[in-house]
This record gives C-alpha cells, sequence and structure tokens, in this order.
C-alpha cells in the first residue's frame, strides 16, 4: 500500500500568509525575523519582501533596531518598518492600531 506525502498538496506557511495579504493593507508584527533577516533577505525567502510584493501597504513592527535599520534601506514599494515594543508596552497596542489607521488616512489622501 502506498502512503501519499500529505505535504506535496499542502502549501507553505508563508504561501498562505501572502495570499491573506494580497491587495490588502498589513500590520506586520515581529517583522524582521531576527535573528534571521539578512540570511533570508539574501536567499529571498523574508515573508516582509514577499507581502511588500502583494499588498496595499504594509507597516512592519519589531524591537530590533539594528534589523530594522538595515531593512528600511531597500526601497520597498509600500512597506515600512518602525521601532516598537510589544513585550513592555502590550497596553498600547490600541494606540499602535491606531497609528496604522492614521497612517493609512494619510496614504488615501494624498
Amino acid at each position: 500500500m502506498k502512503i501519499k506525502n500529505p505535504r506535496s498538496c499542502v502549501k507553505s506557511k508563508d504561501n498562505k500568509i501572502v495570499d491573506l495579504c494580497r491587495g490588502k493593507r498589513v500590520l506586520h508584527i515581529w517583522a524582521c525575523d531576527s535573528p534571521y533577516t539578512k540570511d533570508k533577505k539574501e536567499k529571498n525567502m523574508l515573508l516582509y519582501d514577499k507581502i511588500d510584493d502583494v499588498c496595499n501597504y504594509q507597516l512592519g513592527i519589531d524591537i530590533d533596531t539594528e534589523q530594522i535599520a538595515y531593512l528600511n534601506k531597500f526601497n520597498y514599494k509600500c512597506s515600512e518598518i518602525i521601532y516598537y515594543n510589544m513585550n513592555d508596552e502590550w497596553w498600547m497596542m490600541n494606540d499602535l492600531i491606531l497609528l496604522y489607521f492614521e497612517r493609512q488616512l494619510n496614504i488615501w489622501w494624498t
């Protein structure tokens, strides 16, 4: 009896996430994927890049300032990453979401 490989018909997690982000505005939490940022960027495996290719806008947040600076050097078509520490300021998440929507309004009105 042959057993089929169930993974052969299942999309990868990244592909599923990219499909869900297609044409949408995305708040990407832990966007840098540290400490693997540079390695994944060089191998075209960084989820942040994949989402940028398909979304209308992506706001990434992360706590790794070095990797944020590294990724912000690249010319993304509709994405940016900012510093935000959810570990210390989890109670401010509503403010972050409001900031996200305020940025969207600025994009829509320009």
